[in-house]
């Protein structure tokens, strides 16, 4: 029997009178209500069928898709693949269309100028022709050592409390520490930043946590009600949003909002540098307000300090900081009882700073 992974779906909008005809050949799935399934061992392809809506979703494997070249082959010989098995009429196919189903995830992560996605197969027409409707880029950063840790889980802590209407989860210091974006009224764009090796292994998975070892990852999901908003600007195929330009439009978007661009400085070496300044040419008055300024930012958060200050007088310091290329979030000099004995820690969220890997 032909193995369907990570390829295309086909999705046949029958009408009504179709239905109990191809229902009669299928069997009633055990673990999804009002679905209908079939794989057929001398078949390359799968058929599942919904009763809501009457369609039925073709699953192609990469044998079937053998030879095809064109949208227009691809839609011929899946139509007359269905025609010949449930034995109907063209009359009764009343839409054709490829899709990406909801429980197949498309992943993209970038780095430094390329692009690795998770394999969908099949030829190139797959990106031209496939719908998604979801899409998460991500960057995985490698930790150098134990202390790296410890101060992201300090830059998330003092992170903003929003991003693009969305509110920053619960944060306590943990291994499985994590800062998501997220809202029950937004579902748009989500962004999250975890440590992979403990998320694989709160899902059991032992090999994958030895693997994951010491990787930070940040992502992008963008889900479908933001995909049909965007839909004026670009239209949901693969070939639209697997795209460096796109990955790293949501990035600057959506994470450089929150962790900025620059290093992350540990608070007392970046107040060192401020004092020290010789780039921007600070007044002495101007220093010591931008040392208490990233102080407080580190004492009470981002968002707390924000809402202590005048709009433009905020953005003054925040552009004082960064002009001398430190990040606005600094990590502590001790944190969770232990003294920080690096200075200053990558941006773990840019393309350039990850590493490759394959999921």
């Amino acid at each position: 029997m032909s193995k369907h992974i990570d390829t295309v779906d086909v999705q046949l909008a029958l009408r009504p009178s179709a239905k109990d005809l191809i229902k009669s050949k299928l069997h009633p799935s055990s673990t999804e209500a009002g679905v209908y399934k079939l794989s057929p061992a001398y078949l390359p392809v799968a058929f599942k069928y919904r009763c809501r809506g009457y369609y039925l979703i073709v699953k192609l494997s990469h044998e079937f898709m053998v030879g095809v070249e064109t949208a227009e082959e691809l839609q011929d010989k899946v139509i007359q693949v269905v025609i010949d098995f449930f034995h109907i009429s063209t009359a009764d196919i009343v839409k054709y269309k490829v899709v990406k189903t909801p429980t197949s995830k498309i992943r993209v992560r970038c780095k430094s100028g390329k692009y690795i996605t998770k394999k969908i197969g099949g030829n190139k027409i797959h990106q031209d022709l496939v719908e998604i409707n979801r899409i998460e880029y991500k960057n995985d950063y490698k930790l150098k050592v134990y202390d790296e840790q410890l101060a992201t889980q300090d830059i998330f802590r003092i992170a903003s409390d929003t991003a693009n209407g969305a509110d920053k989860g619960r944060w306590i210091y943990s291994n499985r520490t994590n800062c998501t974006y997220s809202s029950e009224k937004n579902n748009h764009v989500s962004i999250t930043c975890y440590f992979k090796e403990y998320e694989r292994l709160e899902n059991g998975d032992i090999a994958g946590a030895e693997r994951y070892k010491g990787i930070l990852r940040t992502e992008v999901k963008v889900k479908d009600h933001h995909l049909n908003y965007k839909k004026d600007v670009r239209d949901k195929t693969l070939a639209n949003y697997f795209k460096e330009e796109v990955a790293q439009e949501y990035f600057t978007n959506y994470i450089e909002p929150v962790f900025y661009t620059e290093h992350f400085y540990r608070l007392d070496v970046a107040l060192d540098k401020i004092t020290d300044d010789t780039k921007l040419k600070l007044s002495k008055l101007d220093k010591r307000r931008t040392c208490s300024f990233i102080t407080e930012i580190n004492q009470f958060g981002i968002s707390e300090v924000e809402s202590k200050y005048s709009n433009k007088t905020f953005k003054k310091y925040i552009a004082i900081i960064r002009g001398l290329r430190i990040n606005p979030l600094c990590f502590s000099p001790v944190i969770d009882g232990k003294e920080i004995t690096i200075e200053k820690m990558d941006n773990f969220t840019l393309f350039i700073n990850g590493i490759s890997n394959d999921s």
